[in-house]
């Protein structure tokens, strides 16, 4: 999972193949390339590699570097994929800065369900946008959003609808909570 475990400490106590004694006797096995940035943490789940750059979104073979799948991102995100994939119950889950939450299917990369939470507030405000990874949970999807007014929500994982969602700031700063 992104972050390795549900508090995101990216510490893994059971690794013991790679170890301060042989961590310089690692060599490269493959290479990817792609002329954009890729500003993502791989989630690696069996013999796959997840990740999301500008305008897509892959899968690759952890042997091979094969590409499996490409899912390419909406006009309207293509630029904005800069965190991490969360895979839950044979699903990817990720947010952008374009404000989009999406759910792919991990095997074939096709679109399940996608939100758009970008539009702006009454009044023209700042739109939200996902800037930080999603975690799923107990059938949740925890996403944080942020402009104007900030909130983290539960979609149900299945379909993306909001189970609950509370806002951190209101117009005026913190307390505003709802």
């Amino acid at each position: 999972r992104y972050g390795h475990d549900v508090r995101n400490t990216r510490f893994n106590p059971a690794e013991a193949t790679i170890g301060v004694s042989n961590a310089d006797r690692l060599r490269v096995k493959w290479q990817f390339d792609l002329d954009v940035p890729i500003e993502t943490t791989p989630t690696v789940v069996g013999d796959t590699l997840y990740f999301g750059a500008p305008g897509a979104y892959y899968a690759l073979d952890t042997e091979t570097g094969k590409q499996k799948w490409k899912y390419d991102m909406p006009e309207e995100a293509s630029e904005n994929v800069r965190r991490g994939m969360e895979y839950y119950q044979g699903r990817l889950f990720s947010g952008d800065q374009a404000g989009w939450v999406r759910c792919l299917d991990a095997e074939t990369g096709r679109q399940i369900w996608a939100r758009d939470f970008s539009a702006p507030e009454p009044g023209g405000r700042r739109p939200h946008l996902i800037s930080a990874a999603c975690l799923a949970f107990d059938g949740k999807l925890y996403v944080g959003t942020r402009g104007n007014k900030n909130r983290i929500m539960a979609l149900n994982a299945d379909n993306g609808t909001t189970a609950w969602e509370y806002w951190i700031t209101g117009e005026h700063g913190f307390g505003k909570g709802g």
